[in-house]
């Protein structure tokens, strides 16, 4: 009876075991990419549009931010009626953008703009009382040890 007890408990540290070295290799390949410039040096730009958007004027709207160098990902937003994309920072200003993106279609849309409080709070994800960052930042620290 002993044997059986002793067996299932090495089962239950080895699989244990491998989905903790799993998560590890997840969140240090997730990580890993910080140091050399990885996703920190992108910028989150949105445009509200004032009229209504069906599916071709979006993916005009969407073709027209991808089309602009220095634009990694474009999504829009069918129920609120926004088109969110991530720029590489100091290749393209979102002013310039949103410019390309009227001129296409000579859409009615404004810029999205963070107000002063907004702009002061800074990323409410990344903010120091949270755990996530935290979390983040160790497992940041400990992929640049390696």
């Amino acid at each position: 009876m002993k044997k059986t007890q002793s067996s299932k408990w090495k089962w239950v540290a080895g699989i244990a075991g491998a989905l903790f070295l799993v998560l590890c290799a997840d969140i240090y390949f997730s990580t890993n990419d910080i140091n050399e410039g990885g996703h920190t040096n992108w910028q989150l730009s949105r445009i509200d549009f004032r009229q209504p958007m069906d599916t071709a004027s979006a993916d005009k709207a969407i073709n027209a931010v991808r089309s602009v160098e220095g634009v990694q990902q474009a999504v829009f937003n069918y129920e609120s009626k926004t088109l969110v994309y991530a720029t590489i920072n100091c290749k393209q200003s979102s002013q310039q953008i949103f410019e390309t993106v009227v001129r296409s279609g000579d859409f009615k849309a404004e810029r999205y703009v963070l107000t002063e409080e907004q702009a002061s709070g800074g990323c409410p994800v990344m903010s120091g009382s949270e755990m996530k960052r935290r979390v983040f930042l160790y497992f940041g620290r400990l992929a640049a040890k390696f």
